[in-house]
């Protein structure tokens, strides 16, 4: 399964490219993991056969980092999912008619988070599930 995290807006924050890139570099071993920067256009986005979309979205659900290594390890083991798309919205997150396109929502936290940090996080999170997942001794 591979999977894509999405910025819908080119980084802000200096350095920040750097760190998503780092949890890139880490997560190759482990599963097939890319990071796209694209104009700031979620209408472009479309669920497809064999494609699960997810947004991050305050709307989304809060996962634990266990419980998010349970939602990646369905994912997997299902035959009809081939990929994986993770969107970080636009400095406007996303309109009801792009939410309704997702297969599900992730909220990252209650907080509202500038869309560069909630990349970041997400690449983090990412990279901790696939430790989880691998038993390697990155969560605490």
């Amino acid at each position: 399964m591979k999977i894509t995290l999405t910025k819908l807006s080119k980084p802000a924050l200096s350095g920040i490219a750097d760190l998503v890139e780092m949890y890139q570099k880490r997560l190759r071993p482990l599963t097939k993991f890319e990071t796209v920067v694209q104009k700031a256009d979620a209408s472009t986005l479309r669920s497809q056969p064999g494609h699960c979309l997810v947004l991050l979205d305050e709307r989304g659900k809060q996962f634990t980092s266990h419980q998010l290594a349970l939602k990646f390890t369905e994912l997997s083991e299902n035959p009809a999912i081939k990929s994986v798309q993770i969107v970080v919205g636009g400095p406007y997150g996303f309109e009801d008619i792009d939410r309704a396109k997702a297969d599900w929502l992730w909220s990252l936290s209650p907080l509202t988070l500038q869309g560069d940090i909630a990349w970041l996080i997400a690449a983090e999170q990412i990279y901790r599930t696939f430790t989880i997942l691998n038993k390697i001794p990155y969560h605490h």
